[in-house]
């Protein structure tokens, strides 16, 4: 459900699907993640045991210095049908070498099209040879889970209060 403006008063909504709220988070991520935010396209990572996962997005924040993987869901999917096994795939593979290095590669090639991020990142007091040690250094930290749903089911929420996995 999202809170809508109408005349200054906010309604509850129902979303159709995940593309939809998927769409609106990716539509808004530097209201979310700030001005300092690079989101990456979706990517296929994998486990050191060879699973594949596709995260709906990775936010890197230069400015908070951490990272995201982003993952939409409707609270209909299930905590321990799909939610938890999709989000500890994904917790597992991000704290792999090849993951890494594939986010580093996105994300210096993102930026190395992209001058007026480059400014922001130079305000920000990265300078272009600093990017690269300055990605590392944030992808050394756990990733935030960020997770846009649509309602938080009980054993969700107990979930989430677990700790992530140590790389």
């Amino acid at each position: 459900m999202i809170l809508t403006p109408e005349y200054h008063f906010y309604s509850r909504v129902a979303f159709n699907d995940v593309a939809e709220i998927e769409k609106i988070v990716l539509d808004n991520y530097k209201k979310i993640f700030g001005d300092y935010a690079l989101l990456l396209p979706k990517t296929k990572i994998t486990t050191l045991g060879g699973t594949g996962t596709i995260p709906d997005g990775i936010v890197v924040d230069f400015e908070d210095e951490e990272w995201s993987v982003i993952e939409v869901e409707l609270a209909g999917h299930g905590t321990w049908q799909h939610i938890a096994p999709q989000i500890s795939k994904q917790l597992t593979a991000t704290i792999t070498n090849s993951a890494k290095a594939k986010i580093v590669d996105l994300c210096l090639s993102m930026i190395g099209s992209n001058s007026a991020f480059q400014d922001s990142l130079d305000d920000l007091g990265i300078h272009p040879i600093d990017i690269h040690r300055k990605l590392n250094t944030i992808l050394a930290k756990k990733p935030v889970v960020a997770l846009p749903i649509d309602d938080i089911p009980t054993d969700l929420d107990q979930y989430g209060r677990r700790p992530l996995p140590t790389p």
